[in-house]
């Protein structure tokens, strides 16, 4: 139990020492790693979902309240044909929060989906120390 209890702490404070930059882009390559171990093309960053992303992320971490925006906005903002988000949010670091959406059934989905072409990410610390992090997906 104490072992369990420092690894925690460990990544706890490893994540409030990472800056939102090296999170968000931890996050992209490690997302593009999964891919790649199931056969999949990686992602291409998308302008568009990354505007969506890190704005809900935002919104996210100042209110510190985990919750979907309408991917209706993101379709027609972003001229894409399909669109699905994941949201997360912990003290955790980047490979950890990776990890939470892939033991997910429905976050794994969409980081496999082969009609989802394009991500934008978008990460951000809250007051608690909390990282509430997003990722928009579009297919074309």
């Amino acid at each position: 139990m104490f072992v369990a209890a420092a690894a925690a702490q460990a990544s706890s404070s490893t994540a409030r020492s990472i800056s939102r930059e090296s999170y968000e882009t931890r996050l992209f390559q490690l997302l593009n790693a999964e891919r790649s171990r199931y056969g999949l093309r990686p992602l291409a960053r998308a302008r568009c979902a990354t505007g969506f992303a890190s704005r809900w992320a935002e919104r996210l971490a100042n209110d510190q309240w985990l919750r979907h925006q309408s991917v209706h906005r993101v379709l027609a903002s972003c001229e894409a044909r399909r669109a699905a988000e994941n949201i997360a949010m912990g003290g955790v670091t980047p490979e950890r929060m990776i990890r939470m959406w892939m033991q997910s059934r429905p976050h794994r989905a969409n980081i496999l989906d082969p009609r989802l072409t394009h991500v934008g990410l978008g990460a951000r610390p809250a007051s608690n120390g909390d990282w509430y992090a997003v990722q928009v997906f579009l297919g074309y």
